[in-house]
């Protein structure tokens, strides 16, 4: 599980899980025992445990108004770029 760097403090707990890096961009969000899972360009709810409409609409203004954060993230988490050999160094 990554926890998701950028986003502004708020109640909700946002992260990715490498096991679902085959599936399109979407987070999981947390809080006080509740769970939903969102994808983000459709920004469509994918299951929702316990969160109420206006939570779950603040949620979604969140992913909204952080969009291009969480899919460059995700990138980071799901596909990281290797190092690169410096030119020139001997082995």
């Amino acid at each position: 599980m990554a926890k998701i760097k950028g986003l502004p403090a708020s109640p909700y707990h946002f992260s990715f899980y490498s096991t679902d890096c085959r599936e399109p961009v979407h987070l999981h969000v947390k809080a006080h025992g509740k769970e939903a899972k969102i994808w983000v360009q459709s920004r469509t709810i994918a299951f929702n445990k316990g969160f109420r409409q206006h939570e779950l609409n603040e949620i979604l203004r969140l992913i909204l108004s952080h969009e291009e954060i969480i899919i460059r993230e995700w990138e980071a988490f799901c596909n990281p770029t290797p190092p690169q050999d410096s030119i020139g160094e001997n082995p």
